[in-house]
């Protein structure tokens, strides 16, 4: 047979033809030349048609002289949109289903039994519908009652929404007076009501004095007993320079971060008050008193530790805020700005000390005061002038903050809510700076904010009740988050230099530091039970819990930096508070990581709190607390470490119990060996000297040997010493003071013993 027409060479022959064809270059798919059309013989050949009538390859192979082309229907697919169009339309389909009718079953065959039900209602609507057996008639009666209340909606809705026409609702109002008091009545009072109902009909509204009649002479003037109270509280006034020097200690501590009186202001008006011996101003007579008090506060920590002196100057300020307290029932009937800043100022003078739950009882007195002027409220329009609208937005931001950090720090609800404030922030206006001092309001506008950060981490965190902790995790880092933003556009913080004492305004912005980093403890102090507990923690969570850690560090650091500037005020919430709750952490975790950095910080904690209580009762009680605290964490780490060492010294026994049964077992006697051990006695093929070789164990007796007696864990054995057996048939000579070690191996006991023997031993 010839060669090239064998079966083989025709295979590597087709082989070869198939691997060109597979190396030639093949057009894309989307660039081929594809026919139009091609008939049916074509098809059925498969081959290439060019579509005319008859066709070429039809010609040629003398075919039928008409070509049959078969007519396929292309349907064009759907675009992109049209699909998304249709996704978004079956979702909002789904939805109003869902609305009218909760609790249906969406699915297709479900929804497909429902269209033929449908169907047959409207098919048989002039007569009774068929009875429906598979309980869907009632999913009917809903959806077409649904539709339809949805449709006479529909129909109502257009037809008051035509042009000109716009819901007819009553407007809350306030009501500002001619001495500039306010009242706020909001949209549900009859008097709004009334109000619309006039503006409707084209009626004369009432007059102010017709619809909220002022205070009646009979209470205006006060009578005998108050007349005789206010002489006497005004007889406590001091003289002017003892009166000057209390109101500028006043305003130079107290009124710091939130506004609550014009510094200008109070002292024209004190001069006029001062200048009139019958003026029977209550409201400006308890703040008076009240503002004296406080100064006094702040002035006696200037006179060092002289003890005598500071309790005489501390009582004078307990007769005057004594004497404020007796006048605050006038004041509070008077219900003007002059009750919201006494309750203020109540408040501040009664929360340093054992009253302090007095002093929030107070507080939101004020703020339910400023609520009922609305205060809250955006009055542009009502008559004011700029000067007192800025007055009142000032007052109000610093009660809304003071209301804000109660909440916090108290673990309550707040008073009102955001949605319903629409009063704008504080601004600067040049009739009321007080030439020589730099502005409050970007410390205002700083502490406003931080306000609210921290009610939002009140409500984030601890408010809600977290499903996991992942979620848990996302809330502290949306509130983490939201306090990097705030300190990154704040320039009091960014201008803030510790080292640079004599800037202004050093003081408050150290405080505000310290708010930050509080309320950074705030938010992270939740992932520190789970390090207390032992839980294991990712990266990210040890980064927040390191970054509590430094929060703490840097409140008490900043508190003994302005302790030792004679910046640190004992009778300051924030001075005192915030240090007490950085030292909790603190105290923790010193018991958990103790290290020299956190022992110089608790140092200083110590110092700052022992200084804040010669003065602060409330500080003197947080004290006891952290030392009391300190005791248990001490005691919880005593008790750990004897633990250990009891565990320690327990296997330690129990390990010369078991050597102990491993000498009475008489596991040094020499065995002799059999002939066939005398190969590879060591596992790393270490050869031992030949007179070692007689000690080692017999392979009879190795299973029944190596059984050491395990003693009683509960009572262990009293400890045996070590010794070398008698019978160990060793031919060199041990010293006395040569104690061999309990851990080490035959041959490194040999090689020790042979470097103190004499030279001449043989091997």
């Amino acid at each position: 047979m010839d060669e090239d027409l064998s079966f083989m060479g025709i295979t590597l022959h087709l082989d070869e033809k198939a691997t060109e064809r597979k190396k030639k270059r093949r057009v894309p798919s989307d660039q081929r030349r594809r026919v139009f059309r091609a008939c049916k013989h074509c098809r059925l050949k498969k081959i290439r048609c060019d579509g005319q009538q008859p066709c070429s390859a039809c010609r040629m192979s003398d075919c039928s002289s008409q070509c049959v082309y078969v007519q396929k229907s292309h349907r064009e697919l759907p675009s992109k949109e049209y699909l998304e169009e249709l996704s978004e339309r079956q979702l909002c389909l789904e939805y109003i289903i869902t609305c009218l009718c909760p609790g249906f079953n969406l699915e297709t065959k479900n929804l497909v039994a429902l269209s033929k039900q449908l169907s047959q209602k409207k098919k048989y609507s002039n007569s009774v519908a068929p009875e429906q057996n598979d309980g869907s008639g009632g999913e009917i009666e809903k959806l077409k009652l649904g539709l339809r209340d949805s449709q006479d909606f529909a129909k109502t809705s257009s037809n008051i929404s035509s042009p000109g026409t716009h819901v007819l609702e009553a407007q809350d109002q306030t009501v500002v007076g001619r001495l500039e008091e306010s009242l706020y009545l909001g949209k549900s009072t009859i008097e709004s009501y009334l109000d619309s109902v006039q503006a409707q009909l084209g009626l004369d509204t009432f007059s102010s004095a017709l619809k909220y009649p002022q205070e009646t002479d009979l209470l205006a003037v006060p009578n005998e007993t108050e007349q005789q109270l206010l002489m006497h509280a005004r007889s406590l006034i001091p003289s002017k320079v003892v009166v000057d020097f209390l109101v500028d200690s006043f305003f130079t501590h107290v009124q710091t971060h939130l506004f609550l009186y014009h510094a200008s202001y109070f002292k024209v008006r004190l001069k006029v008050f001062m200048s009139m011996e019958s003026n029977n101003d209550s409201g400006f007579l308890c703040i008076l008193l009240l503002v004296l008090a406080l100064g006094n506060q702040y002035a006696a920590e200037r006179q060092g530790d002289v003890p005598s002196s500071t309790n005489q100057m501390i009582n004078i300020g307990n007769k005057l805020f004594q004497t404020a307290l007796c006048i605050f029932p006038l004041v509070l009937q008077q219900s003007n700005v002059s009750t919201v800043q006494s309750a203020v100022l109540i408040g501040f003078y009664l929360q340093p000390t054992l009253h302090q739950k007095s002093c929030y009882t107070y507080f939101g007195l004020a703020i339910k005061c400023a609520i009922s002027m609305g205060l809250h409220k955006n009055c542009s329009d009502q008559g004011l002038s700029t000067s007192s609208q800025e007055l009142r937005n000032r007052l109000w931001w610093s009660v809304y903050s003071i209301d804000r950090f109660i909440a916090v720090t108290t673990g309550r609800p707040c008073s009102i809510p955001d949605s319903e404030i629409s009063v704008p922030y504080p601004q600067m206006l040049a009739e009321l700076e007080v030439p020589g001092k730099p502005t409050m309001i970007p410390k205002m506008h700083a502490m406003i904010d931080i306000a609210k950060l921290c009610k939002q981490i009140q409500e984030c965190i601890y408010n809600q009740n977290h499903a996991s902790f992942s979620n848990q995790l996302d809330a502290i880092r949306k509130c983490f988050t939201s306090l990097e933003l705030w300190k990154r556009n704040q320039k009091v913080l960014t201008s803030f230099d510790e080292s640079y004492y004599e800037q202004p305004n050093f003081r408050e912005s150290a405080q505000l530091q310290m708010v930050y980093e509080n309320a950074v403890l705030l938010t992270v102090r939740p992932l520190t039970l789970y390090k207390i507990k032992g839980v294991e923690l990712s990266p990210e969570c040890m980064q927040y819990v390191d970054l509590c850690k430094k929060s703490a560090m840097n409140i008490v650091r900043l508190a003994h930096i302005l302790m030792g500037k004679d910046c640190l005020s004992s009778y300051s919430f924030l001075d005192y508070h915030l240090p007490f709750a950085s030292g909790v952490v603190l105290l923790l975790f010193r018991s958990l990581e103790p290290n020299d950095s956190m022992n110089d910080a608790l140092s200083s904690l110590w110092d700052v709190l022992e200084f804040l209580a010669k003065r602060n009762e409330t500080s003197r009680s947080n004290l006891k607390v952290l030392k009391t605290l300190e005791e248990q964490l001490k005691l919880t780490v005593t008790y750990q470490e004897k633990n250990m060492a009891d565990a320690i010294f327990n296997g330690y026994q129990n390990w010369q119990s078991w050597l102990g049964s491993l000498d009475d077992a008489n596991l040094y006697s020499p065995i002799s060996m059999q002939p066939q051990w005398q190969g590879d006695l060591l596992p790393n093929s270490v050869t031992m000297p030949d007179t070692i070789a007689p000690t080692l164990v017999d392979e009879s007796t190795a299973s029944s040997y190596f059984k050491p007696e395990i003693p009683n864990v509960q009572q262990p054995q009293p400890p045996m010493p070590l010794e070398v057996a008698p019978s160990l048939s060793l031919p060199v000579t041990v010293e006395p003071q040569y104690q061999m070690p309990p851990f080490m191996s035959w041959t490194e006991l040999v090689q020790g013993i042979q470097e103190n023997s004499p030279a001449n031993s043989s091997n």
